[in-house]
C-alpha cells in the first residue's frame, strides 16, 4: 500500500511538474518541440509526442495555424480523414492572421482538406477545394495537378484541357505530363466511337440505297 501511494504521489509531482514546465513555453516553443518530433530532427521520430506538443500549443493559441496544419497532415498519413478535414478547416481560416503569406498557407490548407474529401469519395467537395486552392495561390502546382486529376477522372475533357492549358502557363511543371497522355488516349477513343457510329449509320444508308436500286433492276428485268 506504500509503495502505491509513493507512486502515485511520485506521479501527481511528475504531472505537476510537467504542467509548470508547459507554461513557461510559448506556443510557438510548443510548436517547434513537436516539429521535431514529428520531422526526427535530432530526435527520434515520434508523430504521438508530435501530435501532444501540437495540442499543447493549440491550447494556448488555438488559432496558429502551424500546429492545425502539422497535426492535420500527421492524421492525413494515418488515414484518419476525418479528423484531418476539420484541422485543415481550421487551418485555412487561421491562415488570414498570417499577413502577406496567407494566401499560400490557406492555398495548402484547402488542397489538403480537397485530399481528405478526394480519399473518402466525396469528388465534387475535393474539386471546389482544389479550385479555391488554385485560385488564391496561382503557382501552387500542387492545386492544379488536384484539380486537373478530378476533372480527367470524371471525363470532362474539355475543361481538364483548359484547366491543364492555364497551369501550364502559370504553374508549370513536368507532373502535368501525365495528363496530356490520358487526355490525348481519352480524345482518340471518343473519336473512334464517333467515327464507329457515324460509319455504322453510312453503311446502313448505302445498304438501303443498294437494295433500292437491286429492286429497280430486278423489277426492269420483268
Amino acid at each position: 500500500m506504500l509503495a502505491e501511494r509513493t507512486l502515485l504521489l511520485l506521479c501527481a509531482v511528475l504531472l505537476c511538474w510537467g504542467a509548470s514546465a508547459s507554461a513557461q513555453n510559448t506556443a510557438e516553443e510548443l510548436f517547434e518541440m513537436g516539429f521535431n518530433y514529428q520531422t526526427g530532427e535530432g530526435l527520434e521520430r515520434d508523430e504521438k509526442r508530435a501530435l501532444s506538443y501540437y495540442a499543447d500549443a493549440l491550447r494556448l493559441k488555438p488559432e496558429l495555424f502551424a500546429p492545425l496544419y502539422n497535426s492535420a497532415l500527421i492524421y492525413h498519413d494515418r488515414g484518419e480523414y476525418t479528423r484531418a478535414q476539420n484541422l485543415f478547416i481550421k487551418a485555412a481560416r487561421a491562415a488570414a492572421a498570417l499577413g502577406g503569406d496567407a494566401p499560400r498557407y490557406e492555398s495548402m490548407a484547402r488542397n489538403g482538406l480537397g485530399t481528405c474529401y478526394q480519399m473518402q469519395g466525396k469528388y465534387e467537395s475535393a474539386e471546389k477545394q482544389f479550385d479555391i486552392a488554385r485560385r488564391i495561390q496561382s503557382d501552387f502546382v500542387e492545386a492544379h495537378f488536384n484539380y486537373i486529376n478530378i476533372l480527367v477522372r470524371d471525363e470532362r475533357l474539355t475543361e481538364a484541357a483548359n484547366a491543364l492549358k492555364l497551369a501550364d502557363q502559370i504553374a508549370p511543371s513536368d507532373r502535368y505530363q501525365r495528363f496530356r497522355g490520358q487526355l490525348s488516349a481519352k480524345k482518340q477513343k471518343e473519336s473512334m466511337e464517333g467515327f464507329g457510329g457515324l460509319g455504322g449509320v453510312i453503311c446502313i444508308v448505302l445498304l438501303i440505297l443498294g437494295y433500292g436500286i437491286y429492286l429497280r433492276r430486278l423489277k426492269g428485268r420483268n
